[in-house]
């Protein structure tokens, strides 16, 4: 019976879930026989036979069942097949039918909709709105037919739109024209609109669009569906919970749980209704919505079974000043435990647990033992305790005003009522998969809102509620425990420092003291442990005991035994799984294995197993894993290092497996029944675990042969046999006979051998071979180097690289391993191993290849070919192809030219089998490749050397004149190395075979050893060989002595694992490695070898002790201490109270409680400062913030829509608006309010603000244009046709009267007409066909003397003149008429345009800025530069009448040139509003903070980022308080240092401004460096400098900006940015004007007047250049247009030379300063000595004269002049600290962006 496991119990029903076992402790779990009885519901089960398409009728279940065709089909049941509904025509008239699968569709023809189901009406297309006709529409049966009214006709494109019968031609006075058609009529012209338009009420020229919607003129469903108004049109659409096309009929409810919309709690189901759906909590679940839905978050499951006074249950009784118990309850028959312990009595705690005792029912007067906190420590579980069971151990308290509750029942068999709850346990632990469970005894205990011991009672107090279970059937008892769906809500706070171990004070599982002495702890993963938020919060995503209502959602149920079902048998899982289990012989066929680790490694039939090569062992498997049938393998194990065989070693050997290692399976049936059954390696359940998975021996193991072949080819047979063939072609190696197990065949390719040059090569070598095993033809050929190889399968190439990474180092036959070079790592082969355990290694050096081949022992006497028949008779290996054996001369040594006709016998031409190779040389194939007539050099070691010297130094190379391979390769090639290389490849295969036949010794020893600490143990050792044998202890303590006896005499219990190992004389091991147990009994406790303290690990384990009474412990080395039992809060000192102890006296006394907590020591908890009344001391100081209890401290978190001071404890309102914090849309306003921030749609947006749409306002009454209205963004605009002007309001469309402009082109009568004119003629005269010209009606003569016209009027010939000429006087002359000279005959523009008089007409031209307006008109329309390129603006630019300007965004500042874009560097200039640091950015700037702080919401004012709680940092305008690596430290603004708790100015003049002629001011957090009189500052290599210079002051007046009253206040941020940019604008004037003459200039103030400037201007110290000069310089630059972005009143400028003697000076006290222009001069007084430094201004020092007379006649004089001097200094200094920069924050920077 799997009963360590966790299940779902409620109210109603359990979880049928099956679910995987496991146990948290060292006892194995077991399992119950599962027993039914229960009639078979076929339909239930799913067992029936019923079509897919039918429903299964269990009418008589354990009867029979029955198979109906579901609707829509037909057949018997078992087959069903859709019926063609459509063929008794269900549908009506107008209606075509569709068959569906299982039903049908009536659908309706082209101009119906549906009326029913099967039945469809005519659609009234004209009423609907739909037919799409422009004007008249007449409905039809199933359609329609369109019309129009006079002077119109249809369009035969469409038949639906009506056009003009005659368009009218000069104007169209109809509007918009994209809608509208004007038709020429009777009495003059006639308006028409497109469909979806009419004719604006009351106008009978523009057309508006129909709202079909408002209208009802639409055919969208009046109930399901929605009609949306367009231009011109409307569109329908499905409400909300329907699909469709939205038109009568036409909607459909959306199923929204089958559609996959629907949004319900995980627990609920959803439910379809019309139109919508709703959601139910599901079984087992219930609703916390006050209507019983079941959205999410809505259900909770119904986990607790039924408890309180109704249910019958008892309570314990509280008390707040004393932990109470229940009393005593009986369990009948017992409570079984681990170990076999059985116990009598339960009772109950208050504090989550429930506690099982020795103690009868009788002996309720007993002092019971109290566990108010969790430990583990054994010695608190001493007798009469049993065991502690605890569904949530932590310290609760009960009474007074506390909500908490204990309730708890005993249910008993065969008890009436009992039973019932009883059943509900046995089904619960039934359906959960612990089959055969039927309890016989259930305490159920209810621990309901239990309040947290040392909490204040309060309404809003975090409580938790949740049962606890212990239940048992005589034999197994279960502790289960079952968590509120909700219901856990403590969360206490506790410092990390106030934790004891890290762990936390609740537990979750059973403390069980075993029947073996043992304490078993079974503790939920949650337990103790508390997954934290970073504010302290518990975390539910991790591990964390106070989240077990949704960390263990089906309950933690534990099963407290270990005991099968006929007695306490830990492993009936084991059984069960044994006899489930078929013999491994029915799913493998495992073959014996390698003798050796060497073995392994030779034999290609296994396959290293690395993922299981692990503990100093080294694991192979078979390579060939087809014999196992469910994916699994064997594994043979060896020792790591000894390469010996790991023997019947439970724990190391390797064994049989079923399935595959990387399958979950392998898993459940084979590492899990190991871990079940092999808890304790030496029981009888781990043996049988090794029947169904046995350890496989190397008993029966046959080696496999190698065969080689190299040089001149040498080869040697699979049986051992070494001879020389040179024939030069394509040969069969080996292939299989007909009757072998498997595929194999092998083909080689010679080439001539590279030789000496001048030799002629008398020999072959291999450079190719092929392997075809079973399908795959390998191909290896040697490389154009000679040095490595090409591989190939079935003509693919593989590379090195591929086969090296892993990418393509396999194929479907087996798989590759790279050979690399040991000393250059470069790689010279490659090794084939084939699934079968067949390889093939071939490697390349010298021009040639060479081959090794190992072959399984299954394909003895199953192979022909070069490589011999594989017998094991090396006498018999030459045959010829067609099987007959071969008759040598010499049968023992063949002779090499008989050996040569052989081996020509495998050529593939001759053998006639195909080739195998793919690859040629240049010009070869199968066919032409090789030399059937080469006949090679053979064999005689006298005559194959040129001299007796070669034949000699061959021999000392080669080893031997015996060596024949070796000197018939030197002989040929001449080259040493290839002898050598072949010797040596030959001599690899030759150790390769002595290694796989030798056999490892014959070892026995004892299966376990049994010891005792502090006595010697003794064992005899002896092992077998067919040579000397050494013996050895290769792992673990103890010594042999020379007789091979060993001793050992354990010391500890210290896990031993003792391995001897016997050893033969060519380093083959046998390995034994016995069981260990060791025992340590203490106080006359005595050793129980047959039971073991823990479960046997690695062999090792320790013997249980039977104590002598009054000792406790797995060796009885305890003495009962009475603060084991941990009464006091974790980490408070308790002191045992010493035996005897009076009535009702405690055992123990509890110190105080950890620093921040408050109680008694028993009870501790944080102190809560977010609970204290307001007139506490303590409580806390949030301000429009929730407060939260922290360890230690609290927290303050902002309500919505605040952000946190620096203090950490005030919040402030956040500007959403400003902080882009804000949800509004991007076309809606945001308005700040307290503490939150609302969103209006912006004029022309339509929505709630967080979602705002643009309005479409042409679609109504065309958005009140006269004639065209374009929708935009927000807006529209009005617009007019060809010949109206729109007027100012922007909306009216005014006729322009072409007929009074130059460009009509009329010739004498020009009459205006609406969006046109016409022209027309005097009498006598007709129209020209050019529409403009006039024509004589009777010409006159030829020589006529008029000037332009002439007409025949009356029979006389009389001139005239065309229009814009005055006919003279004369009668014969035209005249032009100036029509510019009074402004009422032309129609220029008065205002902003200009006429100019032609001849016979006028132009009309416009003013820079401005162009003639489009439409045909002559007035003047600004031009909007904006448009094009921005107007060159970088960034703003902003339309005028006739011009534009250029502006700046925020954080910009408008360049000098009037169109770029300077950055503003606000943090040089100071302007920036960070609390500390500042980084500028491009139109902006960034705060940062110093470590330990971080910035608030306003990113702007630093916060500590930890709170601190005792220390108080002042002032607290620059002062801040932070934790930083757990200290609490002062933190002081940029300029200021901590001192203790205070922040203080840093005077940075005492490091700082130390250059020549600089001087230092400190101020307050910082200092500013400036220049003395006379000099100006520049940077020389990035650093301050001060260059002498020549000052004047000026002034000059900016008319662009208004003066207000922060431009008086230097320190205003309006101040210092206004100053940066006219210093950039003055500084670019003057160096335009003054070159190299100029320095700089500096702005010193700004008053009222415009805003009038104050600057000093700073030319080098030798220009010539005057104060009258500088004016005149300024306002040049001022008149060219280089101001920029500002406007100056250049009259304005005065600039005056600077008398620094009045003022400011540099001079010494003892000299004399005189003014110069520009600049002074300092003299030193009589007396004196100039001593002034070099570079800086002479007299700045002057030093008296050393005498005694001088010194005492000046030194009064010297006093007054030091004091008045360093006043004076002191002044100027003042006055300096006004213009200089303040070094903190840099020097400010303008960087231009300049427009694109």
């Amino acid at each position: 019976m799997c009963l360590s496991t966790r299940i779902r119990a409620s109210l109603s029903t359990f979880s049928s879930t099956q679910r995987r076992c496991g146990t948290a402790s060292s006892a194995p779990a077991s399992t119950v026989a599962a027993t039914t009885s229960a009639p078979v519901d076929e339909c239930t089960l799913g067992t029936h036979n019923c079509h897919a398409d039918a429903t299964c009728v269990d009418s008589n279940p354990g009867v029979g069942f029955s198979c109906n065709c579901n609707p829509g089909y037909q057949g018997n049941g078992t087959y069903c097949e859709d019926q063609n509904e459509c063929e008794r025509s269900p549908c009506g008239s107008h209606t075509t039918c569709a068959n569906l699968v299982g039903s049908f569709q009536c659908d309706c023809m082209s101009g119906y909709e549906r009326l029913n189901e099967t039945s469809c009406t005519d659609i009234n297309e004209c009423t609907v709105g739909v037919s799409g006709c422009s004007d008249i529409c007449n409905n039809t049966d199933g359609s329609f037919v369109c019309d129009c009214p006079a002077f119109f006709k249809l369009d035969v494109a469409d038949n639906k739109t009506c056009v003009a019968a005659r368009s009218c031609d000069t104007s169209n006075p109809c509007s918009p024209s994209d809608v509208s058609t004007c038709a020429v009529t009777d009495s003059g012209y006639s308006c028409g609109c497109n469909s979806g338009y009419k004719l604006a009420d009351g106008s009978e020229t523009l057309c508006v669009n129909v709202n079909e919607c408002a209208t009802g003129e639409n055919n969208c469903d009046p109930t399901l569906g929605m009609c949306t108004d367009n231009a011109g049109s409307f569109s329908c659409s499905c409400k909300a919970g329907y699909t469709g096309a939205g038109t009568i009929g036409a909607c459909t409810d959306v199923d929204e749980c089958t559609a996959g919309t629907a949004v319900c709690d995980t627990n609920a189901d959803c439910v379809n209704t019309v139109g919508a759906y709703t959601c139910s909590c599901k079984t087992g679940y219930k609703s916390i919505a006050t209507n019983g839905t079941g959205f999410p978050g809505e259900c909770k499951e119904d986990r607790l079974l039924p408890f309180g006074a109704n249910a019958g249950d008892l309570s314990v009784a509280g008390s707040v000043t004393s932990d109470k118990t229940s009393s005593l309850i009986n369990v009948p028959d017992g409570l079984p435990l681990f170990g076999g312990r059985l116990c009598d009595t339960l009772y109950v705690l208050e504090n989550g647990v429930v506690v099982a005792t020795t103690l009868k029912e009788t002996q309720d007067s007993v002092a019971k033992t109290i566990y108010r906190h969790p430990t583990t420590d054994e010695a608190a579980f001493g007798d009469p305790v049993c065991a502690v069971f605890a569904p949530f151990w932590a310290d609760a308290v009960v009474g007074g005003d506390y909500p908490s509750k204990v309730w708890y029942h005993s249910y008993q068999r065969n008890s009436g009522s009992d039973n019932m709850m009883l059943e509900r346990i046995n089904d619960a632990v039934s359906s959960s998969g612990m089959t055969g469970f039927n309890a016989t005894f259930v305490l159920l205990v209810t621990y309901e809102t239990m309040a947290m011991a040392g909490e204040t009672a309060r309404d809003d107090l975090e409580t938790n509620t949740f049962q606890g279970g212990i239940a048992t059937d005589g034999v197994h008892t279960i502790a289960g425990a079952i968590y509120e769906d909700g219901g856990m809500q403590w969360d206490p706070q506790i410092t990390d420092s106030n934790l004891v171990n890290g762990k936390w004070p609740a537990f979750v599982g059973i403390v069980v003291k075993s029947g073996n002495g043992s304490l078993v702890v079974v503790e939920n993963e949650n337990s103790r442990m508390k997954t934290k938020l970073a504010n302290g919060a518990k975390d539910c995503s991790g591990t964390n005991v106070y989240c077990m209502d949704s960390r263990a959602v089906d309950g933690v149920w534990t099963q407290a035994d270990d005991n099968a079902d006929n007695w306490i048998n830990p492993r009936k899982w084991c059984s069960d799984w044994y006899n489930a289990e078929p013999a491994y012989t029915t799913f493998s066929s495992p073959v014996p294995c390698p003798l050796t680790k060497a073995h392994a490694d030779l034999d290609t039939r296994f396959i290293a197993a690395s993922d299981v090569s692990t503990g100093g062992r080294a694991c192979y498997e078979q390579n060939d894993g087809s014999s196992f049938t469910d994916g699994g393998n064997n594994l043979c194990c060896y020792g790591d290092s000894d390469g010996a065989f790991k023997l019947n070693n439970k724990e190391m050997s390797g064994n049989v497996h079923r399935y595959a290692r990387s399958s979950q399976n392998y898993q459940d049936h084979d590492v899990k029944p190991k871990q079940y059954c092999c808890q304790d390696t030496s029981s009888s359940y781990c043996s049988m675990y090794f029947e169904k998975r046995p350890m496989i021996s190397t008993e029966g193991y046959e080696a496999p042969q190698q065969s080689a072949g190299a040089g001149d080819p040498h080869i040697t047979t699979l049986d051992g046999f070494s001879y020389s063939f040179n024939g030069y072609d394509e040969y069969q190696m080996a292939s299989n006979t007909s009757d072998a197990p498997r595929v194999f065949q092998m083909q080689g390719r010679t080439k001539l051998a590279d030789v000496e040059p001048g030799k002629q090569p008398l020999a072959t070598v291999f450079s190719a071979l092929a392997v075809k095993q079973p399908t795959n033809d390998v191909q290896i050929y040697l490389d154009t180097a000679g040095t490595s190889v090409d591989i190939y399968v079935d003509s693919t190439a593989y590379t090195h690289a591929g086969i090296e990474d892993g990418s393509d180092d396999d194929f479907s036959d087996g798989r590759f391993q790279l050979v690399k070079d040991a000393g250059t790592s470069a790689v010279i082969g490659v090794k084939a191993i084939f699934t079968s355990g067949i390889s093939v290694e071939v490697k390349a050096g010298l021009g040639m290849l060479t081959y090794a081949v190992s072959m399984t022992p299954d394909m003895k006497s199953k192979l022909t070919g070069l490589l011999g028949n594989f017998n094991g008779n090396n006498q018999d290996e030459f045959y010829w192809p067609n099987g007959t054996a071969v008759s040598f001369s010499n049968a023992t040594n063949p002779p090499e030219d008989e050996l040569f006709e052989w081996g020509q016998s495998w050529a593939l031409r001759t053998t006639g089998d195909s080739t195998l190779f793919s690859v040629y040389p240049t010009g070869k194939n199968a066919a032409t490749y090789g030399n059937s007539s080469f006949t090679p050099l053979f064999f005689d070691l006298d005559t194959m050397f040129p001299n007796a010297t070669d034949k000699a130094r061959a021999i000392s190379v080669c080893g031997g004149a015996d060596k024949k391979e070796c000197l018939f390769d030197i002989a040929l090639t001449g080259n040493e190395a290839v002898g050598a290389a072949a010797a040596a490849a030959l001599d690899a295969v030759a150790s390769s075979n002595a290694a796989l036949s030798n056999i490892p010794p014959v070892f026995n020893v004892t299966s376990e050893i049994r010891a005792t600490v502090g006595q010697e143990y003794g064992l005899q050792l002896e092992a077998t060989d067919d040579g000397s044998v050494t013996i050895s202890v290769a792992q673990g303590p103890g010594s042999l002595n020379g007789s091979n006896y060993y001793t050992w005499t354990p010391s500890d219990t210290s896990n031993n694992t003792i391995q001897f190992l016997a050893t033969d004389d060519v380093g083959a091991s046998t390995s034994q490695t016995p069981d260990v147990t060791v025992c340590a009994c203490q106080n006359g406790g005595t050793c129980n070898f047959d039971t073991t303290l823990t479960a046997r690990s690695s062999g090792f384990a320790i013997s249980t002790c039977n104590c002598q009474l009054g000792f406790v412990g797995d060796y009885c080395e305890t003495d009962y201490n009475g603060c084991s039992v941990t009464p006091c809060y974790p980490g408070v000192n308790c002191t045992d109270a010493v035996a005897p102890l009076s009535p009702g006296a405690k055992e123990y006394t509890c110190g105080s409680c950890p620093a921040g907590m408050v109680g008694d020591g028993e009870s501790c908890v944080d102190l809560n400062e977010c609970l204290l009344a307001s007139n506490d001391t303590n409580v806390h100081q949030c301000k429009n913030a929730t407060c939260f209890n922290e360890a230690p401290g609290y927290r303050c978190e902002c309500l919505s829509g605040y952000s946190m001071m620096a203090d950490n404890r005030t919040c402030v309102d956040i500007d959403e608006c400003s902080t882009g914090a804000d949800n509004c849309h991007a076309d809606a306003t945001c308005t700040n309010t307290e503490g939150s921030f609302t969103c209006a749609c912006n004029t022309g947006y339509s929505g709630d603000g967080t979602t705002c749409s643009d309005i479409d306002e042409c679609q109504t009454n065309n958005g009140g244009c006269d004639r065209i209205c374009s929708n935009s963004a927000g807006s529209y605009a009005c617009s007019c046709d060809v010949g109206y002007r729109l007027l100012d309001d922007k909306h009216t469309c005014q006729d322009i009267d072409e007929c009074a402009g130059p460009n009509h082109g009329c010739k004498q009568f020009c009459t205006n007409t609406a969006g046109g004119f016409a022209c027309t003629c005097k009498e006598y005269y007709t129209l020209a066909s050019d529409g403009k010209s006039c024509e004589p009606s009777v010409s006159c003569s030829n020589d006529t003397t008029c000037t332009q016209l002439c007409a025949v009027i009356n029979g006389t010939e009389v001139c005239d003149c065309n229009a814009g000429y005055n006919l003279d006087s004369d009668g014969i002359t035209c005249n032009d008429f100036d029509e510019c000279a009074n402004a009422a005959n032309n129609s220029c523009d008065p205002t902003n345009g200009q006429c100019t008089n032609l001849p016979g007409t006028f132009n009309c031209s416009c003013s820079t800025g401005y162009e003639i307006e489009a439409g045909g008109g002559t007035l003047c329309d600004d031009i909007d530069e904006c448009q094009t390129n921005n107007g060159g603006c970088a960034q703003v630019c902003t339309n005028q009448g006739g011009s534009f300007a250029c502006s700046c965004n925020a954080g910009y500042l408008l360049s000098s040139d009037g169109k770029a874009c300077d950055d503003i560097d606000e943090c040089s200039l100071g302007t920036d509003t960070c609390s500390h640091s500042c980084v500028n950015t491009g139109g902006s700037y960034n705060c940062s903070c110093p470590d330990g702080l971080k910035l608030d919401l306003t990113m702007k004012n630093c916060i500590p980022e930890s709170q601190c709680l005792v220390k108080n940092c002042t002032p607290s305008d620059i002062a801040s308080c932070a934790v930083i690596n757990n200290v609490e430290t002062c933190l002081c603004a940029d300029g200021y240092q901590a001192n203790d708790t205070m922040c203080v100015d840093v005077n940075e003049c005492e490091t700082m401004c130390k250059g020549t002629n600089q001087q230092c001011n400190n101020t307050m957090g910082s200092y500013m460096c400036s220049c003395v009189a006379g000099f100006v500052q520049t940077t020389v290599n990035g650093s301050m400098a001060c260059e002498e210079t020549k000052a004047f002051s000026g002034s000059i007046r900016i008319t662009s900006v208004s003066f207000s009253s922060d431009l008086a206040d230097k320190s205003s941020s309006a101040y210092k940015t206004l100053a940066a940019s006219v210093k950039s604008s003055l500084d670019k004037m003057y160096s335009s004007e003054l070159g190299s003459d100029f320095q700089s200039t500096t702005v010193t103030g700004f008053t009222n007047g415009s805003v009038v400037t104050a600057y000093t201007v700073n030319l080098v110290s030798n220009s010539t250049i005057n104060s009258t000069s500088l004016a005149s310089a300024l306002q040049a630059a001022v008149q060219a247009g280089g101001a920029g972005g500002f406007s100056f009143d250049a009259s304005s400028i005065t600039v005056a030379d600077i008398d620094e003697c009045a003022g400011e000076n540099n001079c010494h006290a003892q000299a004399t300063c005189a003014n110069t222009e520009g600049s002074y001069t300092c003299t030193c007084n009589n007396g004196y000595t100039d001593n002034s430094a070099s570079g800086a201004k002479s007299g700045s020092t002057c030093e008296a004269t050393s005498t005694e007379e001088a010194a005492s006649s000046n030194t009064l004089a010297i006093a007054l002049g030091v004091t008045f001097g360093i006043l004076g200094l002191a002044i100027v200094m003042a006055i300096l600290v006004m213009v200089a920069l303040k070094s903190k924050k840099g020097t400010a920077t303008i960087n231009p962006e300049h427009p694109e």
